[in-house]
Formats: C-alpha cells, sequence, structure tokens
C-alpha cells in the first residue's frame, strides 16, 4: 500500500487506514442529514393526509396509532401524556386484534 502522509512530512499511515478514518465520519454525517430532511417531509406528508403519528404533532388534526391506524386523540384535543398515550396504543391494538377474520376471542 501506498504511504501518504502532508506535503513535505514524512508518511504516518497508509492510505487505507486514511481513507477509512474520513469515511465513517462522513457516513454518519451522510446519514445525519438524510434523517434531518426525511422527518419533516413525513410530517408534511402527515398533514396534507389529515392525521399525525407524533404525539408533539398539530392538534388540528387526528394522532392515530402506528400499527393500527386507529384514532387515539382526536383532532382538536389536548396532548396525551406518555402514559395516556400508551393505554390508548394498547386499547386501540386490542380493538384490531379482535376484528382481525378467524381470531376468536
Amino acid at each position: 500500500m501506498a504511504r501518504v502522509g502532508p506535503v513535505g512530512a514524512p508518511a504516518t499511515r497508509t492510505f487505507s487506514a486514511d481513507r477509512a478514518g474520513r469515511c465513517a465520519p462522513r457516513t454518519g454525517i451522510g446519514a445525519g442529514r438524510t434523517l434531518w430532511t426525511f422527518v419533516p417531509t413525513r410530517e408534511r406528508a402527515e398533514l396534507r393526509a389529515g392525521y399525525t403519528l407524533s404525539n408533539d404533532g398539530d392538534f388540528s388534526v387526528d394522532q392515530l396509532d402506528p400499527r393500527t391506524g386507529y384514532v387515539i386523540r382526536p383532532a382538536g384535543s389536548p396532548a396525551l401524556d406518555r402514559q395516556t398515550a400508551k393505554s390508548e396504543r394498547l386499547r386501540v391494538r386490542g380493538l384490531a386484534g379482535a376484528r382481525v377474520p378467524g381470531n376468536h376471542p
């Protein structure tokens, strides 16, 4: 492997080690930028469709359980605290499970 180093300085690392050392941070930054760009787009798409999946989402639209699509907080209602949101998700998931064809209590 070729030895590399700053111009005029003795070589301190091989090319592959230098390259690997620089790739990891760039990959992390790229993934972070992708997620930063994706999240607002998802939230905008939810709002256009008239719902949100987030506890911190817009209160003027229904908040849905992400697994079932059932409403856990109607539009215009105040935000749910963590415990209430969890119990509502469990409640609607129980309702959804009871309505699956072939699932008899």
